[in-house]
């Protein structure tokens, strides 16, 4: 932690350092995230018994998990109104639910839950309230969150709110990710906060390169009182150059950095998602050349109907025969558009696994 003693001097440096372009970026590959899915969603629920509440929390998880979504593909000004979907309607989107962890009590569950939703299905109910959507990830950026008062300037430590709040967030499977920097040994010799704040880009591409990131932001932030503060991002990413500057006013200074730093990180979103917005396009009409004859395992007629209805929205997807029905199984037919493997991925995108057994295909829950 570097002491500062001009902190109006360095926060001149804001409108400079705005100006300053020209990165080197380095290329960088890095695993497709599964947009579609929303990990890490926390539930606490308390009821009359623990079934109970393990019930109205996979219901909560739904919603939130829904509302991380639309916040993750659907540009802010088109967000709202989705996000007041009535929880039923947001229920028959999901593809699957697994739980990352669980606690029971008697009266009371707490869960950390994984939400995968219906791609077509999802991308179709956009459509219905004319909303574009992206779904493409970008490379990720590098962030550098720095945090200024009248004795600090810090990048690294527990004092430095902004950083607290930015790791609260679920960077990683944004369209456009991003990274913090671990503040290690190596860091911290590499660059300080007034390096940040002054744009020594020579020092922060460095830091850029050390991470594989294709660009690097820094986000700034002063207290301007015991609730408020002025907030700055400014630098390069995948969708183009990133210039921020506003103030932002809370019960107290730990919740104005929390809402500086999602409400910068999404409009650093938007960015990207704006450049990269796709409306949604059914799938073409299928021929009966592509049949293929499938073979489904079910517990109960009831799971068939759940299954059937998630088929009909897998992308591809036309035509659905039923030769053979009953509470233990499934023979149909489908008619599909394009090639086998996309089939076979469009149904793991919607929480199914088609493969072939013992010369059958057979399309079972994931």
């Amino acid at each position: 932690m570097k002491r500062c003693p001009n902190r109006l001097g360095i926060i001149r440096f804001f409108g400079l350092a705005l100006l300053v372009a020209g990165f080197l970026s380095a290329p960088f590959k890095t695993a497709q995230a599964d947009v579609w899915t929303v990990s890490g969603v926390k539930v606490d629920v308390t009821a009359e018994n623990a079934p109970q509440a393990k019930v109205i929390a996979i219901g909560e998880a739904q919603v939130l998990a829904f509302k991380r979504l639309v916040d993750r593909v659907v540009p802010a000004k088109s967000s709202a109104k989705l996000k007041n979907l009535k929880p039923e309607s947001v229920g028959r989107l999901m593809a699957s639910l697994s739980i990352e962890s669980e606690q029971v009590a008697p009266k009371r569950y707490i869960a950390k839950l994984s939400v995968r939703f219906l791609q077509n299905k999802t991308k179709a109910l956009f459509s219905q309230y004319g909303a574009r959507f992206a779904e493409e990830q970008s490379e990720p950026v590098l962030i550098i969150p720095v945090w200024l008062t009248t004795e600090v300037a810090d990048i690294w430590g527990k004092e430095n709110p902004l950083r607290m709040a930015l790791d609260g967030l679920d960077l990683e499977h944004a369209l456009m990710p991003f990274m913090l920097p671990v503040g290690d040994d190596t860091d911290q010799a590499a660059i300080t906060a007034t390096d940040a704040i002054k744009g020594n880009w020579p020092k922060l591409e460095a830091l850029q390169i050390r991470y594989g990131a294709s660009s690097v932001i820094v986000m700034a932030a002063q207290p301007k009182s015991d609730a408020s503060l002025r907030a700055v991002m400014f630098g390069r990413s995948p969708a183009g150059n990133v210039s921020f500057d506003e103030t932002f006013a809370a019960e107290d200074l730990e919740a104005a950095a929390s809402e500086a730093a999602y409400t910068l990180f999404m409009k650093a979103q938007d960015g990207w998602k704006n450049k990269h917005l796709k409306v949604f396009q059914r799938a073409t009409k299928v021929t009966s050349a592509n049949v293929l004859k499938i073979a489904v395992p079910l517990n109960s007629m009831a799971e068939w109907n759940v299954m059937r209805s998630r088929i009909q929205a897998t992308t591809g997807v036309g035509r659905i025969d039923i030769n053979a029905l009953s509470a233990s199984g499934a023979a149909i037919s489908i008619a599909y558009g394009g090639s086998l493997a996309q089939l076979q991925n469009s149904f793991y995108q919607t929480g199914f696994s088609l493969q072939q057994s013992n010369g059958t295909w057979v399309l079972q829950k994931q």
